[in-house]
């Protein structure tokens, strides 16, 4: 399943944002940035080798990291754009015909309140949830 998730961050590359893969260093990264995870229900499939997966569809999740809420927002829509805005994305993994597609909007977190100033170390998020679909070749 890493090759798909990989496949994923090297399509949003064309972005020119960094790109972390589950986890964001310790250390605050620059904003805006995605990080693409995988969604729940993908324990299954990540625990089979994936020449005996066939039809495999596991949802990620894709979160948009940025210093303020409009910021998120633009970099989540930057992502579904990219990504063919609920039509399907072809992805590249060897031996695998993938592709992605937008399935529906998770979350926000922002600091309505305006009390904590949003700072690397407390940044709006923006979360959408994609489905993944590959069969080997």
């Amino acid at each position: 399943m890493r090759d798909h998730i990989d496949a994923v961050a090297a399509t949003l590359s064309v972005l020119g944002l960094p790109i972390y893969v589950t986890t964001v260093p310790d250390d605050a990264p620059p904003l805006p940035y995605i990080m693409v995870w995988m969604g729940p229900g993908a324990t299954t499939a990540r625990d089979q080798p994936l020449d005996q997966v066939h039809n495999l569809t596991v949802p990620v999740g894709i979160t948009a990291v940025a210093p303020d809420p409009q910021g998120a927002s633009q970099v989540a829509n930057d992502v579904r754009l990219l990504l063919g805005q609920g039509n399907w994305c072809d992805l590249a993994v060897k031996g695998h015909t993938a592709a992605i597609r937008w399935s529906h909007f998770a979350t926000a977190s922002t600091n309505p309140g305006g009390d904590v100033p949003t700072t690397p170390n407390n940044p709006a998020i923006e979360v959408h949830m994609y489905q993944i679909a590959s069969s080997p070749l």
